[in-house]
């Protein structure tokens, strides 16, 4: 072999090796996930302001947010949390409807969380997403809505940005405690209309289940998150079902979707706590979900 052709082959090796290595120090972006994003950590503050009684949330703040649309005449689905560059998690009751079957979404529109339904084509930037299909918990029960969840698996992958960035499931060194301020988003408005515009926030205590079971006989607090309020007039709505409650872990500033807004919001009824399915308890079912659809939760 020639000096020429000896330098061309450890100048081609050279070249592969930087490659590898430059996928590498991009954390695994070679390999389907996403470079330096990690979950639960946004670019902005959400200013902890204290949809009922709640505020506009700032720009970014919650980029784990997703709104669900009807493409048929632009209604408010409901909201769902990003958790994976393809899967989202919301409530089961957002996507099956009370008599059973699955509800037909092959025309809804899912958008980032810089999404403004008040100024509609004007929505410049903000991503749009499309349901390729819905997994919904094989024991949920519509009538006491019991392990009211559901993945989402979508069409596109869904690219991180500031506005779009996943939220971390928690684990048992991160249970919620009586008396934990969190935090929940979503675009309904203080009417219950379905419309609020941008993106609300409202801060929401962790309460005693005792206290979710004065107010409602459905309570399921094996599986299920009391939180809110008996008096002050901050609540959820009905189109805020399948919105993420997140609390922070003070130690890190890292965000973790402790439950998903399943009954209780009822604007006409803001002096009354909501109830959330307790995401610590289905995480198992969640990560096996994903990964027998093919999808591993990688944070």
């Amino acid at each position: 072999m020639s000096s020429t052709s000896i330098f061309f082959l450890y100048y081609c090796k050279m070249v592969l090796y930087v490659a590898l290595s430059l996928c590498v120090l991009l954390s695994a972006g070679c390999l389907g996930v996403t470079p330096g994003v990690p979950c639960g950590v946004p670019v902005t503050s959400s200013g902890h302001k204290r949809i009922v009684g709640g505020h506009v949330a700032m720009n970014n703040a919650w980029p784990w947010m997703i709104y669900i649309q009807s493409g048929v005449d632009g209604s408010n689905v409901g909201s769902a949390a990003v958790i994976h560059p393809s899967v989202l998690l919301t409530s089961a009751q957002v996507l099956q409807t009370t008599s059973g079957p699955v509800k037909d979404f092959r025309d809804w529109k899912l958008y980032d969380s810089s999404y403004d339904d008040s100024v509609h084509a004007n929505n410049r930037g903000v991503q749009l997403y499309h349901i390729d299909h819905v997994i919904i918990h094989p024991q949920y029960n519509d009538t006491n809505l019991l392990n009211d969840l559901a993945l989402i698996v979508t069409t596109e992958e869904i690219s991180f940005s500031n506005a779009t960035r996943p939220v971390c499931l928690p684990d048992a060194t991160h249970r919620y405690a009586t008396g934990d301020v969190c935090y929940l988003a979503g675009w309904d408005d203080q009417s219950g209309s379905g419309n609020a515009g941008r993106l609300q926030q409202v801060d929401l205590p962790i309460l005693q289940d005792s206290v979710c079971m004065k107010h409602w006989t459905d309570v399921l607090p094996e599986t299920e998150i009391c939180a809110g309020y008996e008096s002050g007039h901050k609540d959820f709505c009905t189109g805020d079902i399948g919105s993420p409650l997140v609390c922070q872990d003070k130690s890190n500033s890292v965000w973790y979707i402790q439950g998903v807004a399943s009954s209780g919001g009822d604007c006409k009824t803001a002096d009354e706590p909501g109830l959330f399915e307790d995401i610590l308890v289905y995480r198992n079912w969640i990560q096996s979900t994903m990964a027998a659809a093919g999808y591993t939760y990688q944070y």
